[in-house]
């Protein structure tokens, strides 16, 4: 059966055919919905609820949710809820054909923890993780911090900060131990308190203590006086004050 609905311009054509319902311009379907339920934009056999297909090359897909209005509480919104908790996930899935499949949404299952992986779904691959509490696990999937990363492998960095004048500073985890790691070859390594230098630690190994720029192995002042320790190839020698104690 078909109906056909037409001006001096377009014809549109509402047909049923194979069980399946569709919208056609008279030239190609349009809409299909199939004896199942499933709705195809683009596509004559949807296998989902809602499937949107294009072919073309260098076209795109595009679904918008828009509210014109510009007043208080006009929102746009996206939802996804599922029916309670011993239901499945509400997530959103991405996907590059046979290559590979990022999720992000709330794991039901896990004490309903907001996730992003690398997979379709959860349970594999998580690599964060924010429980109920807000606590955020990168590489940790039960965080017990408000950040907790963890890389299980040694020797690998766990964490990387840096700045517009491509300063390093990398925490690494070693065979029994933990290391902060500064890629800055001119100043160093800085502890500070409101903003004051503390503790430096130059590239050359020297550590100074109320000084930017210690020149023995380990010097201590307060601006008035110091005192030094440095090192040589026959021992060693303590300085007050620059006066070899």
């Amino acid at each position: 059966a078909a109906l056909s609905v037409k001006d001096s311009n377009n014809e549109w054509n509402l047909a049923t055919y194979n069980n399946n319902f569709n919208i056609s311009d008279g030239i190609e379907e349009r809409i299909t919905i199939d004896s199942s339920g499933n709705v195809g934009i683009g596509t004559d056999s949807p296998n989902r609820d809602l499937l949107v297909r294009k072919t073309t090359d260098g076209s795109n897909v595009r679904i918008s949710s828009e509210n014109a209005s510009d007043t208080v509480g006009s929102d746009a919104v996206v939802s996804m809820s599922v029916g309670g908790a011993s239901a499945g996930d509400p997530f959103i899935a991405y996907t590059i054909s046979s290559v590979l499949n990022w999720s992000v949404g709330v794991d039901n299952s896990d004490s309903d923890k907001f996730k992003i992986s690398k997979n379709f779904g959860f349970g594999s691959n998580d690599y964060l993780s924010i429980n109920t509490s807000g606590d955020v696990g990168i590489g940790e999937t039960d965080p017990s911090y408000k950040l907790d990363v963890h890389n299980g492998t040694a020797g690998e960095g766990i964490a990387r900060f840096s700045g517009a004048d491509s300063d390093d500073m990398i925490i690494v985890t070693e065979d029994g131990y933990m290391a902060i790691d500064t890629r800055n070859a001119s100043t160093g390594l800085s502890f500070q308190m409101q903003g004051a230098d503390k503790v430096r630690i130059l590239p050359s190994g020297n550590v100074g203590i109320g000084t930017t720029s210690p020149v023995a192995k380990f010097e201590v002042t307060d601006g008035a006086s110091s005192i030094a320790l440095q090192e040589y190839s026959n021992g060693a020698a303590i300085f007050l004050d620059g006066v070899n104690g």
